[in-house]
């Protein structure tokens, strides 16, 4: 008996409605819930930042339900308006996860 390999799965998205139904459930399946951070993480971002000076950086942040990370200088800090901007990306202070030394 001869395998049809994926042949089998092409009438599962043959119709335009169930790929945008598959399309929205592997959206779902993929999210994450944003980790909280502890009191004592958060003071030792706030540290780091307070002490920065130039050096690249290693950034975790979440954002759009990922965990990313992101390797750079960081080129702007607003202690007031609490975000950050590195490699052109701007990074509130709320979804930081972790700041270091790369």
């Amino acid at each position: 008996m001869k395998d049809r390999g994926m042949m089998k799965w092409l009438p599962y998205k043959s119709l335009v409605e169930q790929a945008e139904i598959n399309r929205a459930m592997n959206e779902r399946i993929d999210r994450e819930e944003k980790p909280l951070i502890s009191e004592e993480k958060a003071e030792e971002i706030n540290e780091y930042l307070t002490q920065y000076f130039g050096q690249i950086s290693k950034i975790t942040y979440f954002r759009l339900d990922h965990k990313r990370v992101l390797v750079g200088r960081l080129e702007k800090i607003s202690g007031e308006q609490r975000f950050l901007i590195a490699e052109g990306i701007r990074i509130p202070f709320g979804d930081l996860l972790d700041i270091e030394d790369a």
